[in-house]
């Protein structure tokens, strides 16, 4: 370890910033003494190495060394210092406490701060004292600290300090700590404070306290005190009273608490009005869909995460009449109040919007039919929505047809449609949604022979995005390896690379994958070396393909080599000599990939080879060589 301590005095920065690493992986805490003073260090990554390290090694002797940094003059020290005594734990306790009988009050403080973060109640004895300390910042840090503890046995000292405080802030830290810890009887003691306290900084304090423990039982105790302290309270704390009070409210203490929202949506702070609009959906009462009306005009029509916070609160009370009444009231963001009816999902929702479909506009009809797509429809409105002129629609008709579960002739009907929108649909992935309905629909045992029928005569359709989609939908068919080895022959490549990427169907994806490798089209050629990845008995047709004219075609067919490797067995000289050759020959993206799989195949044959691209003039190829020799050599210095 001597030689990696001596490289921590080396000019060049990555050889120290290596040595750091090491020294710390192998938590030699010799090395202690000479890593302190790097926390000095003004590169910031020399320094996070360093603090990683120490924390890496650990010990109360790291402790003990990081202490004295706490004085030092630079706030970047001393925050690295805390850093590491907060990260060490146990190890750091000794130390910590050793400090707060200092005279620094500024390190007492901070050794308070550490303390508070260590989760060991047990250290209450040593802060409970700062509780009533001359100076008012150990006060506040005893109190926080106390409170992260969640030190019960505080709570009497808590509280006596609270009464005898002078300092607003201070008696803020208290109330705020008395929150953290919970203790069961500190709702009343709360309430009492709030009852007797008119100064706003300890109101405020107190509410906040309250909001972390307050129960269902106590609503209508705290209900007159948050309407006498609204304008204090944060909305947040508002509408943790709300989550806490839960199944306490009744009707009268819901309508309150709505009313002390509804002030709060015209806030202009983003964040705040997603917890306004969260408070709302907590509160489950259909009365709040008038409210949040006026926030849909104002909501952008693009602000997907505002929108979805309003729909998940529009059908929180789950009643879908309240909605329905809204529909006629709202031009903007009607499709919020369209997926919140069909995300509720009743008769009343889903007949309304099937009426309002016909009278709708495009847009809408969209949102409809989409909805309806979830929820279910009659399939009579989703066999209409096929010859819709708005393509969405079309789509998401087919998506409603695929899953009607009725009686075989609804089905049968369902399949007689979609056929005939097929054929005249003009978009391609309108197709794919029909012929995916189509293909559903015929996993039907009685109506599966009609679906491949129909599938089958749609493989001989003029257009190739059809022939590609009914391919992809004989997945139900019996003997698919015929339909496929035919789809090989279509003059369309589309069509024959749907037909490789469905070879993973067959028992022997060999049968497609073999010819597909000649296959003139190089997107079809390139499938099928991206198919024959850990294919079994896959590795002469991947060999065959290190012979493609195509460069992207032998650098694939090499990347699928790797997944051979734990079964070459005898053919592993084979095929380290052929990837040598193409390391010498091809081009340097096909070098990439060999030296990456040789590198995976621990070839000891290779390194001689790729000695000579060490300074190779492509910079991307003469790292990833160094880096295997840098490996094979176990280098000092990483490769930079």
């Amino acid at each position: 370890m001597k030689r990696f301590i001596e490289l921590l005095r080396s000019e060049d920065r990555n050889v120290r910033h290596e040595a750091i690493e090491v020294l710390g992986e192998k938590k030699e805490k010799e090395a202690v003494p000479y890593l302190l003073p790097l926390l000095r260090e003004k590169d910031s990554a020399i320094k996070d190495a360093v603090i990683n390290s120490l924390v890496n090694i650990g010990g109360a002797e790291v402790a003990r060394g990081v202490a004295p940094f706490l004085y030092d003059m630079d706030a970047g020290v001393r925050g690295a210092a805390m850093e590491i005594l907060e990260r060490l734990g146990n190890d750091s306790i000794p130390t910590l406490l050793s400090l707060l009988e200092g005279e620094d009050e500024d390190v007492a403080k901070f050794a308070i701060d550490i303390l508070g973060h260590t989760g060991k109640r047990q250290l209450s004895y040593a802060l409970i004292p700062f509780l009533t300390h001359r100076n008012p910042n150990l006060r506040s840090a005893a109190a926080i600290a106390l409170g992260r503890l969640k030190s019960y046995e505080a709570v009497g000292n808590i509280v006596s300090a609270l009464l005898g405080e002078r300092d607003e802030w201070v008696r803020f830290s208290f109330l705020e700590a008395l929150g953290m810890v919970g203790s069961p009887d500190l709702v009343d003691r709360l309430i009492a404070v709030l009852s007797e306290e008119e100064r706003p900084i300890s109101r405020i304090a107190a509410l906040e306290a309250l909001s972390n423990l307050v129960r269902p039982e106590d609503a209508r105790r705290v209900l007159p005190l948050l309407k006498k302290g609204a304008e204090l309270l944060t909305t947040e704390a508002l509408v943790r009273f709300i989550e806490r009070l839960g199944d306490g409210l009744g009707r009268e203490e819901k309508e309150a608490f709505l009313d002390l929202l509804k002030r709060r949506l015209e806030v202009d702070d983003p964040q705040e009005l997603k917890e306004v609009i969260r408070g709302i959906s907590l509160l489950r009462d259909e009365r709040a869909v008038g409210l949040l009306l006026p926030l849909l005009e104002r909501i952008e029509e693009d602000d997907e995460e505002m929108k979805t916070l309003v729909k998940e609160a529009l059908k929180a009370p789950g009643d879908s009449r309240s909605i329905v009444e809204c529909l006629g009231r709202v031009e903007r963001n009607l499709d919020v109040l369209i997926e919140a009816l069909g995300e509720i999902g009743d008769d009343v929702a889903i007949h309304t919007l099937e009426d309002l479909f016909d009278r709708a506009g495009r847009d809408a009809k969209r949102v409809i039919m989409k909805v309806l797509a979830r929820a279910g429809t009659s399939l009579e409105l989703a066999i209409g929505g096929l010859s819709d002129p708005d393509g969405h629609v079309r789509k998401a008709a087919a998506r409603v047809l695929s899953r009607v579960a009725g009686d075989p002739e609804g089905a049968g009907k369902a399949m007689e449609a979609l056929y005939r929108a097929i054929l005249q649909e003009p978009y391609e992935d309108v197709v794919e949604a029909m012929v995916d309905a189509l293909s559903s629909l015929g996993t039907l045992e009685p109506l599966k022979g009609k679906a491949v029928s129909m599938l089958e005569r749609l493989l001989h359709h003029e257009s190739p995005s059809v022939r590609r989609s009914a391919l992809r939908g004989l997945r139900i068919a019996q003997g698919i390896d015929s339909y496929l080895s035919e789809a090989l022959k279509d003059p369309s490549p589309e069509v024959r690379k749907e037909a490789v990427s469905m070879a993973c169907l067959l028992e022997n994806p060999l049968s497609i994958l073999e010819p597909a490798i000649k296959d003139p089209d190089r997107r079809v050629r390139l499938e099928a070396v991206k198919f024959l990845e850990g294919v079994g008995n896959g590795l002469d047709t991947l060999l065959k393909a290190l012979d493609d004219e195509d460069i992207w075609v032998r650098y694939k067919a090499v990347e699928a080599i790797e997944s051979f490797i734990p079964e070459m067995g005898e053919r592993r000289q084979e095929v380290e000599d052929t990837l040598l050759t193409l390391l010498l020959q091809d081009e340097i993206p096909v070098k990439v990939a060999c030296v990456k799989v040789l590198d995976r195949m621990g070839s000891e044959k290779a390194l001689p080879v790729l000695r000579r691209f060490e300074g190779h003039e492509d910079p991307y190829l003469s790292r990833c060589v160094k880096e295997v020799l840098w490996k094979s050599q176990g280098s000092q210095k990483r490769p930079s």
